[in-house]
């Protein structure tokens, strides 16, 4: 099918390119407020952003009103909240589903347990609960930031080291590995975020970064395809595209996998369980686990 080339209201984030081909645009209904994005693949770097992008205001507005209380957008259930996602109920199955991109990603939790870690995006600090519930780290290791919010105040009641992004330049510490889990598709400008984020690693440091992938599903499931969240998922990075990006900071990819077939509804679970596995082997998942070293 023959696309029409664009030139974009805004530049790529990714490589500052100005053309694109149109995807789509969503709606979504927040208290009765309405948002909408409109999706573009970039023509340089084969990414997908929202055109124009929202501006860091209206972000900041968007994640400090109540965000813990809106609805999760592409997951089997459509009534599902963030609180009820990042409550202990699905604690079971976050925590799995960290372990199975840990191991992707081929860290044994014995490689884990002497490493200091920042989780950047720590949310309500899932993780930073997975590494000292799960796998026994000690607690005084593991730092997270994240922007003001009510999920960041429940961390900082859990532990003093948890950072809001205004006190990222406060962190007074080197790390071993910093983890993304789900947040670089969320940051506006990444380019200087992630330039920030290196200057915390240690000088064999590395980053785990889980996020969407940009590719053949995207491609072949359009608006189905879970990913194309109004306002929060912002960049939709190719594979090439975030390699690319990493090597620029002088971040080497050792691994990368993907995974799920962005398979949701009324599916019989031997199917489901088939189809995920196919996307797994060949690495065309809805979902890549990379993992970068220092060089």
């Amino acid at each position: 099918m023959s696309r029409t080339l664009i030139r974009s209201n805004d530049e790529c984030q990714i490589c500052n390119h100005s053309f694109s081909y149109e995807i789509l645009t969503k709606t979504k209904e927040i208290s009765g407020k309405f948002f909408q994005s409109t999706w573009v693949e970039c023509a340089n770097c084969g990414s997908a952003h929202i055109d124009p992008y929202p501006t860091e205001d209206n972000l900041l507005k968007y994640y400090s009103s109540g965000y813990i209380d809106m609805d999760f957008a592409g997951t089997t259930d459509h009534h599902s909240s963030h609180k009820l996602h990042y409550s202990d109920r699905y604690e079971d199955i976050v925590f799995e589903n960290y372990g199975y991109s840990i191991q992707d990603a081929g860290y044994s939790i014995e490689d884990l347990k002497n490493l200091k870690i920042l989780d950047y995006g720590c949310a309500n600090g899932i993780f930073y609960k997975y590494l000292t519930h799960v796998c026994g780290l000690n607690h005084n290791n593991i730092y997270g930031i994240d922007i003001d919010s009510d999920m960041l105040e429940a961390c900082q009641k859990m532990s003093q080291n948890f950072y809001s992004t205004k006190q990222l330049r406060d962190i007074n510490e080197k790390f071993d590995l910093i983890t993304l889990w789900n947040v670089i598709e969320h940051i506006y400008k990444p380019e200087p975020a992630l330039k920030e984020i290196i200057n915390l690693l240690q000088d064999n440091g590395e980053i785990l970064i889980e996020t969407p992938m940009y590719g053949l599903l995207a491609n072949k499931l359009r608006e189905e395809w879970s990913h194309y969240i109004v306002v929060e998922h912002i960049n939709l990075f190719s594979r090439d595209a975030l390699i690319n990006m990493f090597d620029k900071f002088g971040m080497k990819c050792i691994s990368a996998s993907s995974f799920g077939a962005n398979l949701f509804g009324e599916i019989q679970p031997r199917v489901k369980s088939a189809l995920d596995q196919i996307a797994k082997k060949l690495d065309f998942g809805a979902t890549q686990v990379l993992r970068f070293k220092k060089y």
